[in-house]
């Protein structure tokens, strides 16, 4: 059978439709005209290839026709597509070869093969960035970042229709924080994230998304804004974990998110070249979760108090609470912030997840379990990055330094039967490892890599 999707230009974004469904992309008013005519049939021919490239993946279908040109940028997402499936396979133990060949063996049919090259003007000032903002720790660091080093900061968020727990949550945060900061978040409405959903198809899958493409679609999202600001920067969260990977028994790659890479990241900018001055960065790149949060959290505690970073549409276990307190998401969190000496309460946590369930976090037998709940989908891709020894070894530095801190609570008492003494062996190495500051190819003028090394130096000198 072969699987159709139609795209078309609306007023202010794309509609897309797909088995006899509409979905929109809604962009903020005028962003999307901003562009011109020639830009936005450019733009709708690689973003209709980046929605659909993962369809063989999902229905099992080797042909999937557009009513678009064949994109500029087909091989790099094919090639993105590639990359992320060694992951998908991880968690069932198989190999990613029989998922691989459903892309390499794909016909991809666009109705012109005539490849539309363009060059977009605009994207000039080194002053001005785009903020992938989501309310999580990453996102608000950089705004703190980007604000303390004088650049103009316009936020960008893309409102999913397949997560109205989380976005309910989101719209009330971003009220008040317009409030205090008078920064309004450019919102993209993006029905189209369904599109890869397993549960909204009634597939059967161990995940509910297939999210290969996320933040590379938050990239192209963001990129009417940054035209219409003139912005040359988009400043993602990817920060030094998400270039850590753990080799499968066949000797494959396996990220939690390929896209979040370092990698990633600069292949991007050598797409981008290829038609605009816009450069994809990340001002977190040389340090983790850890370091994150201790900067966050004493440098810029006006923005840490509004973090949010849970995901209760998956968990369904509270759905009138801003934490769910019930998945890996929630639990990595809690034991920073209580390695870090910062109550939980802070940013809203009302249960205490250290009398808790074992199996939330990676360190504890039960986490080899947690995808057998049902209710909690999506935990493959988060257990792989715990499984990564980066992971583990961070949440039992965090176990380490809230027991040092006198927390108490039946898996801290775990955590100094099982894996004390071993801790203790570790805390210098770790404490170099999570607290350093680390090279990397930040893609920033040096200037701005600079001014950014300094204050991590500052904060993280103790």
């Amino acid at each position: 059978m072969k699987l159709n999707i139609l795209f078309s230009e609306k007023k202010n974004g794309l509609c897309v439709n797909f088995k006899n469904r509409n979905y929109q992309v809604i962009f903020s008013p005028n962003h999307w005209q901003e562009l011109s005519k020639d830009q936005r049939n450019f733009f709708m021919d690689n973003y209709a290839f980046l929605k659909s490239v993962h369809f063989p993946l999902m229905f099992s279908e080797k042909e999937i026709n557009l009513n678009t040109a064949e994109p500029l940028l087909k091989s790099q997402f094919i090639r993105m597509q590639l990359m992320d499936i060694p992951s998908l396979a991880y968690s069932e133990d198989k190999s990613p070869e029989d998922k691989a060949d459903l892309i390499r063996n794909a016909n991809y049919k666009f109705k012109d093969t005539k490849i539309k090259r363009m060059k977009f003007s605009g994207f000039d000032d080194p002053n001005s960035s785009i903020i992938s903002f989501s309310f999580g720790k990453d996102s608000l660091i950089t705004l703190g970042l980007a604000k303390e080093l004088g650049l103009k900061t316009n936020l960008f968020m893309s409102e999913e229709k397949g997560a109205p727990i989380e976005m309910n949550y989101k719209n009330k945060l971003s009220t008040n924080f317009k409030k205090e900061f008078g920064l309004e978040i450019e919102k993209v409405f993006n029905d189209a994230m369904l599109l890869h959903d397993f549960d909204y198809f009634k597939i059967k899958s161990k995940n509910q998304y297939l999210l290969s493409h996320l933040i590379t679609e938050y990239v192209m999202l963001a990129m009417p804004s940054a035209h219409y600001h003139n912005s040359k920067y988009i400043f993602l969260g990817n920060e030094r974990s998400c270039n850590y990977y753990v080799l499968d028994k066949f000797g494959n790659r396996c990220y939690p998110a390929f896209d979040q890479s370092s990698e990633w990241n600069a292949e991007m900018n050598t797409f981008l070249a290829k038609f605009s001055k816009l450069k994809v960065a990340s001002l977190i790149e040389p340090v983790g979760d850890l370091a994150i949060l201790k900067i966050l959290y004493k440098r810029y505690p006006e923005l840490a108090k509004y973090q949010y970073s849970c995901f209760p549409d998956e968990s369904k276990k509270v759905a009138n609470a801003r934490w769910c307190g019930h998945c890996t998401k929630c639990a990595r969190l809690y034991i920073m912030l209580t390695a870090l000496g910062i109550d939980p309460k802070v940013v809203g946590f009302t249960n205490n997840m250290l009398n808790g369930e074992a199996r939330y976090y990676s360190i504890f037998d039960e986490q080899k379990n947690e995808s057998k709940d049902n209710s909690n989908k999506n935990q493959n891709k988060r257990m792989l990055y715990e499984e990564i020894g980066v992971g583990r070894n961070e949440q039992l530095f965090s176990f380490y330094l809230a027991y040092k801190n006198g927390a108490t609570g039946k898996l801290i008492n775990k955590f100094k039967e099982k894996y004390l003494d071993f801790a203790k062996e570790k805390e210098e190495e770790w404490r170099t490892e999570f607290f350093g500051i680390h090279e990397s190819k930040m893609q920033v003028s040096k200037k701005l890599k600079t001014k950014i090394y300094s204050i991590y130096k500052e904060e993280l000198s103790d």
